[in-house]
């Protein structure tokens, strides 16, 4: 049956044709019964009657329909009429590398990009045991949005799990086979064959990974690697010749070379192995990491934001679900817990606060906190209903979004400030100061926020204006202040976290009433949430659970259930909720310490040399030995009754638990390494310091009362006589203090405290010098002052970084133990930066200078005292990708646990 423009195949109207290869005809044509466009393709002439060919052709739709995957050409079904065999596939608009390269050489932006949708599209087809054997420009679409989809498995065979060559060959040779005529046909285009696939020899997956080179190098050259009037010409050339290198533009990165010399390499067993691997390289490289090494602490930051690294369009899929759920007759949905995979656009990462991932009011977007190393954490809007994100690019710095009631605007804290940003127009609007909020909500005619992370809530119009007060905090029954409220729907009335002195609460108020009520005690310093009609949700007794809630007349009824499907985070929450609701019924959780680590251990070009065992979990604020051999961290998990410390030794590779009571944190080794110091939480969230034992587990004994709520113990003295903490008040913001241990009792002081923050310091090696971090010029900078003196200090960098939110040793100045190297890192977030230290009376500090850049994905920090070894934990899961669980109808869940 000969297809022409207006015939019919069955329920498709064939429109024009395509082209046509040594593989088949292809039609563009219309599916009448679903209105779309697909692609036909047909064998051609004389193939029907040849076994071999007609196997391979249905072979390729087993294989293409096993495929789905965003840069993978789809199959829609295989068609059979009047004898002949026809493909339905995806109809994909654009031109093919092949034409675009006729018109010239990518730019080296475009490469990536092209290059990288591709990497992930072989990549997958790998993991599915597929093998394309004819990559080449011709077999890429370019999309008009910038996806790139590859195309025609004509060639592809199965191979074994692990990319080993299959045994169900067709013919004698996998990459020759003869039609009637006897004319020898090359499977695959000559010039991109890899050498064992021109000598006829089994092939695996590297063979992809050569063909993946030539396209690379045509990308960036302009010319094709491998040129020849004859096939002949050609297969000698591939497998007599080097490449042409001195055909790449001179701007190309040596890490980028060395990357395409790995797939070139004619020896398939010395080849590049992983196209991941690949991938992955294309990624760092797109991130600004140029260099030909390849350390895991390289970051990934592309010009723009490219298909091949955006998965968060599995929310659509989810959201379909939910909506279909909601066609049910009631508007009822199955019961049952739906999970999503969020992954951010490459080189971002999400945040691991719970707050960092909102539901709109009406349930139909989703703003989420990001980070990237071109612009650092940022907000970004999800519609659920479709594929694709946006930044809104005047909102760096972002932290804890909330939305306006009609969801046309969002609040969120940044640069010590409120903020409000349209998502109709960009415009970003100063509202008030926040130096250290603690969340925000938008009622009726007010912003309610906590600007100072302790004490009350405070009030703001939308419009701006002065903040008043809006709470009172029950000083005299122990409580130390309010977080992260969320408006009732009548826009007045709200629910708001009450950390306490013995625990920490639910409460609810209403504005212009300054008392709070407390409703019921909260489990590890966690908030509530609200959830439509009437229900409160919080961690209560280690698990997630909601109790129905009157918002008119604000009471609790009925018990308290567990909500299957969500789980109580770690015990180091700060007072934020652990859920997000939608107006419409919707429950999201995006759950702190969510990510499990690993840790690696990196030298100081940020190579990995090694690998520490650690348990599933959380692995954060830690420190190390002076002799670099030992490491302890803060360990957590939502499943965990207590924040632990696990302790070990690195050449060994594997940690241990040191502690078992209570809530412990930011272990600190003693200088010779025989005493841990530790803030201890055991009057509901102020955190006492205490010491133990460095070597082996045991019980802390108590050292001191910290004299404001928060502690964080960042170091030692020298001489292991005092402690450097960091200290949080109402009344100031983060000081620096020290803790003098000499005589019986332990006595404090103030090293670095002003109206300005100071989180992090260290003490020099000879005890004379303070290095920290201060934002008193209005940005954050490292600053070397006498220690103990006043002043404002040296400044070393005029810009710098720490984390705000105390989670991470990440910023944390760290002297070389001969006092003439200072590492901090730099106002990126990423870049480790190091700075030559003369020492004298008044010491002198050279220009600072890279050292290595941290990925997203690296959690926290640990720096050996000789600056030349690292730990780094690191989530497991790439790119600061992170799970979170949508819930429909979650209410009838809760009548089946009870």
């Amino acid at each position: 049956m000969s297809l022409t423009p207006g015939s019919r195949l069955g329920m498709y109207e064939v429109i024009a044709p395509l082209g046509a290869g040594g593989m088949g005809e292809v039609y563009r044509a219309r599916d009448t019964r679903l209105g779309r466009d697909v692609a036909i393709k047909s064998l051609p002439d004389g193939f029907d009657t040849d076994a071999e060919r007609v196997a391979r052709f249905e072979r390729e739709a087993k294989l293409l329909a096993s495929l789905h995957h965003t840069n993978i050409g789809s199959i829609f079904g295989l068609e059979v009429v009047e004898g002949r065999r026809y493909l339905v596939l995806e109809f994909i608009e654009g031109e093919t590398l092949q034409a675009r390269l006729a018109r010239g050489r990518l730019t080296l932006a475009e490469t990536l990009d092209v290059c990288g949708q591709i990497a992930t599209a072989v990549e997958a087809a790998h993991e599915a045991g597929v093998i394309h054997r004819d990559l080449k420009p011709g077999n890429v679409m370019l999309k008009a949005d910038g996806d790139v989809k590859v195309l025609d498995f004509g060639l592809a065979k199965a191979s074994g799990g692990d990319g080993s060559p299959s045994s169900t060959d067709l013919s004698a040779s996998p990459t020759m086979t003869y039609a009637a005529t006897g004319v020898g046909v090359i499977l695959g285009t000559a010039a991109y064959m890899s050498p064992e696939q021109a000598r006829g020899k089994q092939v695996d997956r590297r063979t992809d990974i050569w063909s993946f080179g030539c396209v690379l190098f045509e990308c960036l050259s302009g010319k094709r690697m491998i040129e020849g009037e004859t096939v002949s010409d050609m297969v000698a050339r591939i497998l007599e010749r080097e490449p042409d290198w001195s055909a790449l533009p001179a701007a190309t990165p040596p890490r980028l070379v060395a990357l395409l010399k790995r797939c070139l390499t004619k020896d398939a067993k010395l080849r590049q192995r992983d196209m991941g691997d690949v991938r992955l390289e294309l990624t760092a490289i797109a991130g600004g990491e140029t260099g030909a090494a390849a350390p895991v602490a390289t970051t990934s930051a592309p010009r723009r934001t490219p298909a091949w690294t955006v998965a968060v369009g599995a929310i659509a899929l989810v959201a379909l679900g939910v909506a279909a759920a909601r066609l049910l007759p009631g508007g009822r949905a199955s019961s049952r817990a739906m999970s999503l995979k969020l992954m951010a656009p490459a080189g971002v990462s999400f945040g691991l606060s719970p707050t960092d991932l909102v539901l709109s009011p009406d349930g139909k977007r989703i703003v989420f906190v990001g980070s990237d190393t071109l612009s650092g954490a940022r907000l970004w809007v999800r519609e659920l209903d479709r594929e694709g994100v946006r930044p809104l690019d005047q909102t760096a710095n972002a932290a804890y979004p909330f939305w306006s009631p009609d969801g046309k605007r969002l609040g969120f804290f940044a640069d010590d400030k409120l903020k409000i940003v349209s998502l109709a127009t960009g415009a970003v609007t100063v509202i008030a100061d926040a130096p250290l909020p603690r969340g925000g909500a938008w009622g009726r005619d007010a912003i309610l926020f906590q600007p100072r992370s302790l004490g009350p809530l405070y009030r703001v119009s939308p419009d701006g204006g002065t903040p008043v007060v809006a709470t009172a905090v029950d000083s005299a029954g122990g409580d130390v202040g309010h977080r992260f409220p969320q408006f009732l729907p009548d826009g007045r009335p709200y629910v708001a976290a009450v950390l306490g002195a013995g625990e920490n609460w639910a409460a609810v108020g209403t504005l212009g009433q300054p008392k709070l009520t407390k409703l019921f005690e909260t489990y590890a310093a966690t908030g509530v949430t609200f959830a439509a009609p009437g229900w409160l949700v919080a961690a209560r007794d280690g698990a997630v659970k909601a109790q129905r809630f009157d918002p008119r007349t604000r009471k609790l009824t009925g018990p308290a259930l567990t909500v299957p499907g969500l789980r109580a985070v770690s015990p180091s929450a700060n007072g934020s909720p652990i859920v997000s609701a939608s107006n419409d019924g919707l429950l999201m959780q995006r759950a702190a310490g969510d990510l499990p680590q690993r840790l690696a251990v990196v030298d100081a070009s940020g190579r990995e040399v090694g690998q520490i065992a650690a348990p599933e979990g959380t692995l954060t604020r830690g420190g190390i030995t002076a002799d670099g051999r030992r490491v302890a961290f803060e360990y957590a998990t939502p499943q965990a009754g207590h924040v632990q410390i696990w302790a070990g030794e690195i050449d060994r590779g594997s940690l241990q638990p040191f502690t078992f009571e209570q809530d412990n944190y930011t272990p600190a080794f003693s200088p010779d390494g025989r005493q841990i110091a530790l803030a201890r939480e055991v009057r509901g969230g102020s955190q006492d310091v205490w010491l133990m034992d460095g070597v082996s587990p045991g019980e802390p004994r108590f050292v001191l009362r910290s004299p404001t709520r928060f502690t964080s113990v960042l170091g030692w003295a020298p001489d292991g006589k005092g402690l450097l903490v960091r200290s949080q008040g109402t009344d100031t913001r983060q000081d620096l203090l020290f803790v003098d241990l000499r005589g019986d009792s332990a006595t404090v002081r103030t090293v670095a405290g002003t109206r300005f923050n100071e989180p992090v310091g260290s003490i020099s090696p000879d005890g004379r010098w303070l290095a920290y971090v201060s934002d008193e010029s209005g940005a954050p900078e490292c600053r070397v002052r006498a220690f103990g003196g006043a002043g404002g200090g040296t400044v070393v960098s005029r810009g710098a970084w720490c984390d705000p939110a105390a989670s991470s040793r990440i910023g944390v100045p760290v002297w070389r133990r001969d006092g003439r190297q200072l590492l901090y890192c730099g106002s990126d977030a990423h870049t480790l930066m190091v700075v030559d230290v003369t020492p004298g009376e008044v010491p002198q500090f050279g220009p600072p200078r890279p050292l290595f850049r941290l990925t997203n994905a690296v959690a926290d920090l640990l720096v050996s005292p000789g600056l030349d070894r690292f730990v780094l934990s690191i989530t497991r899961e790439e790119e600061g990708r992170s799970a979170a669980t949508l819930l429909a109808d979650w209410p009838s869940m809760l009548e089946d646990a009870k």
